[in-house]
């Protein structure tokens, strides 16, 4: 038999998050929408939206204070003894209340072999697969069980964890996004037929140099001729033009996303002409510090003032007593392509750090994300724009060599960011510094300038 508190009970309102801090990005984003919702919640790293101080005792917490104990199952907090303890401790406040109170929610598809026998025939909210679709079921589970909604202002308690009070003030600015627009783009779309099938050595210059979609029978679809060296040998004839619409309806092609993916080739091979070199996953790419000299890209500020932008950089971490891990990072960045409204086709450079321990070896990628993370913890919007600028000076160079080159691109990028002028902006001198789960020493690989104009953005 299920028995309910009643909701005005002001001991037990608080939904308890039950985790381990590999998954604490799930954790803080299911806290903000369950607050938004109108839930109280605990979770010890948004104390807001508790609506109370949060008990000292962790245990207090558990056995006094919590409506229901939401259990953050994945691979990592089935072995870690904090969470299992506190799923074990909720199970015995179950039998206690005579009624459910651990909600276990599966993170990732872990083994349930290690969930024990205490855990592993309970049902669970499934969000392994999508995040979206587990947060309906949870919020029907959480009807189920009668949990209180107590908070009306719940969407603006949840706003609040985002930035403090009066960030945003009235004042115009200038808004500088990471948006690169495209000046000029194909008018239509070339088919080839090569005289015979390409080597392997020829497929991975083709590929590099190229924007191109292989057919069957050695036809080849393009928005620009192939690189001048198989010209007259690989393709002998000349090529046929195609309309955008007889690409979807001759080859079955979805015009859209073969546009798409054919401005994205383009970009990665004007990229990859100068400064810049692949990453693994063949879809970002990092600079190549050996393109720039002194290890650094210098440009100028939307504000006339000078700066510069390391391309390599060398972070030291303590992993241990006495134990230190020496980790090189890349500057890079993962290329998406995107029709937006008020834009139009643009190239949407996403930061992200290329690391690498030692001798070259990758990081696993749980250890990527805490130094990355580590690394970047004081990147705000100032240094989050250099990087951007120093972006846009790496693609001017790298389509100038790609001209010179004489690579037919047919899309040619505008030489500076999109912006928008608001009549808000945010005071940024409000923003506390994140906190740091990693412990570390630094070392730097670089030093600031002399130059008091100009300073160091990052690495």
């Amino acid at each position: 038999m299920t028995i309910f508190l009643p909701h005005g009970s002001a001991s037990r309102q608080h939904l308890m998050i039950s985790y381990a801090i590999e998954n604490g990005t799930f954790a803080m984003w299911l806290s903000r929408r369950l607050a938004a919702e109108g839930y109280l919640i605990w979770f010890d790293k948004l104390k807001l939206l508790g609506g109370q101080e949060w008990p000292k005792e962790i245990n207090t917490a558990i056995r006094e204070r919590s409506f229901l104990m939401l259990a953050l199952m994945s691979g990592a907090s089935v072995k870690k003894p904090n969470p299992t303890g506190e799923w074990t401790l909720g199970l015995g406040v179950a039998r206690d209340l005579k009624r459910d109170f651990v909600v276990p929610l599966r993170v990732d598809k872990f083994d349930y072999k290690d969930l024990g026998f205490l855990h592993i025939n309970r049902q669970y909210v499934d969000f392994s697969d999508s995040w979206s679709a587990g947060f309906k079921d949870l919020l029907n589970t959480l009807d189920a069980l009668h949990a209180p909604k107590v908070a009306a202002d719940g969407r603006s308690v949840s706003a609040r964890t985002f930035m403090p009070d009066r960030m945003v003030v009235v004042r115009p600015e200038r808004l500088v996004s990471n948006l690169i627009k495209f000046e000029s783009l194909p008018p239509h779309v070339l088919q080839f037929s090569s005289s015979r099938p390409a080597t392997d050595d020829e497929w991975a210059v083709l590929k590099k140099k190229w924007a191109f979609r292989a057919l069957k029978g050695c036809r080849f679809l393009a928005i620009g001729r192939p690189p001048i060296e198989f010209v007259g040998d690989l393709f002998k004839q000349d090529p046929s033009p195609l309309t955008w619409e007889q690409v979807k309806t001759v080859h079955d092609i979805d015009s859209t996303a073969f546009f798409s993916e054919m401005l994205r080739k383009t970009v990665m091979s004007i990229l990859l002409t100068k400064g810049f070199l692949l990453e693994d996953d063949e879809r970002s790419v990092y600079l190549d510090p050996a393109a720039f000299q002194g290890n650094r890209i210098n440009f100028t500020r939307p504000d006339g003032s000078r700066g510069w932008v390391g391309v390599k950089g060398r972070r030291t971490f303590r992993i241990g007593k006495d134990l230190r891990q020496a980790v090189e990072y890349n500057l890079g960045f993962r290329i998406a392509i995107e029709d937006l409204p008020s834009v139009g086709w643009a190239l949407i450079p996403k930061l992200f750090l290329r690391l690498r321990a030692e001798g070259g070896m990758k990081l696993a990628d749980r250890t990527a994300m805490g130094r990355r993370r580590a690394i970047t913890r004081d990147w705000w919007n100032d240094k989050q724009l250099s990087t951007h600028i120093a972006f846009l000076v790496a693609l001017a160079l790298a389509q100038d060599a790609a001209a010179a080159a004489g690579l037919d691109l047919q899309a040619k990028l505008a030489p500076a960011p999109v912006s928008f002028a608001i009549d808000k902006g945010i005071d940024e001198t409000r923003f506390g510094r994140p906190d740091d789960e990693v412990d570390e020493s630094t070392t730097p690989e670089i030093e600031d300038p002399d130059d008091n104009d100009e300073t160091e953005a990052a690495p």
